[in-house]
């Protein structure tokens, strides 16, 4: 049975810097848009079905901070942790758990980037098959530098060159997509993304490919008609150029939300994230929370 390894993840563990390319029809400026609560954050929360069945769970944190101190783990040094001091930007998380029905895999990611949407650093974390597998990036300016462990023991180091251009982390597609002007009708994103373990680019693309709607029974309000339920989205495609990596699809949603039920209010949540796809793994958006600045 293939194990649910999110491309966000650890998909492609060696794919690690993603510089956009120059010709995206996309401005790079048109990406610096809001699509977070200031001072805050916005926690999605999905559940993880291969095929019809429920296997996870998985949740995209985006938090908005100002001049704050962050501490992540780091395995490269002696305290195992790093130290930001007075950072400004987001710092996105994502963690997902299996619920034992396939296997008992879990794994989280951690990436901080600034408010010109620069990453500064990343931290990614897997346990499957009893082994823990860990992966750090740094940026610095045109470098950055990864090391990859396994069980605590470091297998790989590398630094990789990226020049005149930025670059991104995997996770970061999801706030990528977020931020850009989705409601473009010639929307197309193109990567470059270095394999450590090949030493070649491979290219990842994303492109919307049409409209659509996506109904989240949790979102809305007991008694809601069913013609009221269905939430109008983009879809976008997401291919890579490795034989490994399934094509896979998100699904945005068009406009704010303004979601109230029993367990949720959440007022003008732009661009959510309503469903990812990936082969016959899928992600559907079952919780919005939102959280003002501690």
């Amino acid at each position: 049975m293939k194990k649910i390894i999110l491309i966000a993840l650890i998909l492609i563990l060696a794919a690690l810097p993603i510089t956009v390319a120059a010709c995206s029809r996309v401005s790079q400026s048109d990406m610096l848009t809001d699509p977070y609560v200031t001072g805050g954050s916005e926690i999605f929360t999905y559940k993880m079905f291969h095929n019809d069945d429920c296997v996870g769970v998985m949740t995209l944190t985006f938090e908005k901070l100002t001049k704050a101190d962050v501490t992540l783990p780091d395995p490269t040094v002696e305290s195992k942790t790093k130290l930001f001091n007075a950072f400004s930007g987001t710092h996105l998380t994502m963690t997902y758990a299996l619920d034992g029905v396939f296997s008992e895999d879990s794994g989280y990611s951690e990436v901080l980037y600034d408010n010109s949407y620069a990453p500064i650093y990343s931290y990614k974390k897997e346990t499957a098959s009893g082994k823990t597998r860990e992966l750090v990036v740094r940026y610095e300016t045109k470098y950055a530098y990864t090391y990859r462990y396994e069980d605590s023991v470091v297998t790989d180091s590398a630094e990789l060159r990226i020049k005149n251009t930025t670059h991104f982390d995997n996770e970061m597609i999801y706030a990528v997509v977020r931020a850009s002007g989705i409601s473009q009708s010639s929307y197309t994103l193109s990567f470059a993304s270095p394999n450590a373990l090949t030493s070649t680019l491979e290219t990842i693309t994303i492109s919307k490919v049409g409209d659509a709607t996506a109904t989240i029974d949790a979102l809305v309000s007991t008694g809601t008609a069913e013609e009221e339920k269905a939430i109008p989205c983009y879809t976008f495609q997401l291919s890579i150029s490795n034989s490994y990596a399934n094509r896979y699809a998100i699904s945005v949603a068009k406009n704010p939300l303004t979601i109230t039920n029993e367990n949720i209010h959440v007022s003008n949540v732009k661009k959510a994230i309503l469903r990812i796809d990936e082969g016959e793994y899928h992600y559907v958006l079952d919780k919005i929370e939102v959280l003002d600045a501690a």
